[in-house]
């Protein structure tokens, strides 16, 4: 379990903001149990109804909640999730929030959200190396803000800073501000069947979706036209002799980027693959046929305007 408290090297409007979520949290915890487990129980022995999420399993109608114990943090409003962090975040930053955009927006980037990028062309045993974004959504949307003004190819612009969030360590929070923004469904456990149903979801957000997902393919095509030989999001694999150009490429766009692992690889396809210090979770396949689902989201245009985003935003 992880308590998290407020350390004094915070900044000023960080510390304002915890008061105000440490808050909120205590509001929405009144009169509710919670609990913290190694795993979750098995779902036969249990007979509420009840919404089973990631991080956590929440009955409301019997008052309980169940956190998975590396996931817990409780930072002095009572214990919570990476979810909860976010969602706490923007609700006392954005309170009246809604989804306003152009025509024009609402086409180019809300009609067909694009997936994160993939590449891989499949080779056996080189002296690869492994590079990674540190902190890629992190980055991005704190060069961004959270509600970012973007319509693909013409403009781009700054509307908040995220200098207020008091957890920028916590990678899972910070990537949930990002994944928030998107349509999905929750599962419940009626107490004797599985229910999966739409989520209304008041933080929706598919414009910074769509440019975060630009700014990843924009720096995946620059990285493959460097010598990269996999693409995972925001990890990358590519031969020894060819990682400083990759890294050079990711580092245009003002990204920082460090080596995770190096030494002998063997690609054989998405989240397939073997380095010293990594084996990837997928069962191991033959495969020799090369994957894209790469697209071109205009990088004359975002390359620049990034790298430049991404350099004020820095200092926090």
């Amino acid at each position: 379990m992880t308590e998290t408290y407020a350390p004094s090297i915070w900044r000023v409007e960080q510390q304002e903001m915890l008061k105000k979520m440490i808050q909120h949290q205590l509001n929405r915890g009144v009169g509710k149990e919670t609990y913290i487990r190694e795993i979750f129980p098995s779902l036969s022995t249990i007979h509420d109804l009840t919404i089973l999420g990631m991080f956590s399993w929440t009955s409301n109608a019997a008052k309980w909640r169940m956190i998975l114990e590396p996931h817990a943090y409780n930072y002095g409003g009572g214990w919570c999730t990476p979810s909860d962090v976010a969602r706490d975040y923007l609700s006392i930053k954005y309170p009246d929030r809604r989804l306003r955009c152009t025509t024009l927006q609402y086409k180019a980037c809300c009609v067909n959200p694009p997936s994160s990028p993939l590449y891989a062309k499949p080779q056996a045993d080189f002296e690869g190396v492994y590079i990674d974004i540190k902190g890629a959504y992190w980055q991005i949307i704190k060069a961004f803000g959270w509600d970012v003004d973007y319509c693909p190819s013409r403009y781009i612009g700054v509307n908040s800073s995220m200098a207020d969030f008091p957890f920028p360590e916590n990678k899972l929070a910070r990537n949930c501000m990002v994944s928030i923004g998107l349509p999905g469904s929750i599962t419940i456990w009626t107490g004797r069947r599985l229910v999966v149903q739409k989520k209304k979801n008041k933080f929706i957000n598919l414009i910074l979706w769509k440019a975060v997902q630009d700014v990843l393919h924009g720096i995946a095509l620059d990285a493959v036209s460097a010598g990269a030989l996999y693409v995972y999001t925001d990890g990358f694999i590519v031969s020894s002799e060819k990682a400083s150009a990759v890294m050079g490429a990711i580092e245009a766009w003002g990204m920082e980027t460090h080596i995770k692992y190096q030494g002998l690889t063997t690609i054989r396809g998405c989240g397939d693959y073997t380095i010293p210090g990594h084996i990837s979770k997928r069962k191991p396949t033959q495969r020799t046929e090369e994957f894209s689902n790469l697209y071109e989201p205009d990088r004359k245009f975002l390359r620049g305007r990034v790298a430049k985003m991404a350099t004020a935003a820095i200092v926090f």
